[in-house]
């Protein structure tokens, strides 16, 4: 499985809600995430503690156990993977969909679509 990681919620209480412009990205790309390929996971509950870029301790624990189980987390954005990495959480980085320059939104597109194609083999 892979845990695709991004900022705070922005009011909403799922992570990337189709609401918020990256939600409508992801969706776009991947779909409606299925419970065997991808998950959407939040650093974060709001804007105050992103901007300190502290992650709290229960988070850190989920998201190490997510690496026991084999997950692979995928750091959308630099800011989350620089904070996944400062708390020595090994992750991969992809673009966050947010993104306004149109090669990083199409490396994050492909980079999905090939997530999925390694998931189904």
């Amino acid at each position: 499985m892979f845990i695709l990681i991004g900022g705070h919620p922005k009011g909403f209480e799922e992570p990337f809600n189709k609401s918020t412009k990256s939600g409508k990205v992801l969706r776009k790309m991947i779909g409606e995430p299925t419970k065997d390929v991808f998950c959407y996971f939040d650093l974060w509950e709001n804007q105050g503690q992103q901007d300190s870029g502290i992650i709290d301790r229960i988070v850190i624990n989920k998201l190490s156990n997510f690496l026991e189980k084999d997950y692979t987390l995928i750091a959308l954005g630099r800011f989350t993977e620089k904070s996944l990495g400062e708390n020595k959480i090994d992750c991969t980085y992809l673009p966050h969909p947010a993104s306004w320059r149109k090669k990083d939104v199409l490396k994050l597109k492909s980079s999905l679509k090939k997530l999925v194609s390694i998931h189904k083999k």
